[in-house]
């Protein structure tokens, strides 16, 4: 009866093992299927002609409101910041 017993107990430990590996798959194939693909270079690349844009537009108003508006080139600069920053609150 003991040995019976014993042997229950093993087959149940099995199981558990084997539906716990099922669930690890399951669960890693689950992951596989939501998690981005993430692109470096491609990234990478919007970064840099993103940045290059925001720095183009912030030249463009330097010089805008130094030949138009008279500004001295500090002033113009100080003003160009405030204009990104609320830019970039829209």
């Amino acid at each position: 009866m003991g040995a019976e017993i014993e042997q229950g107990r093993e087959n149940r430990e099995k199981e558990t093992e084997y539906t716990m590996e099922l669930n690890k798959k399951a669960y890693d194939e689950y992951i596989k299927q939501i998690t981005p693909v993430n692109e470096l270079g491609s990234d990478m690349l919007h970064a840099f002609i993103t940045g290059g844009i925001i720095c183009a537009l912030g030249q463009a108003s330097v010089m805008l409101m130094m030949n138009y508006f008279g500004m001295e080139k500090e002033e113009a600069q100080t003003w160009m910041l405030i204009e990104l920053i609320l830019a970039s609150v829209c």
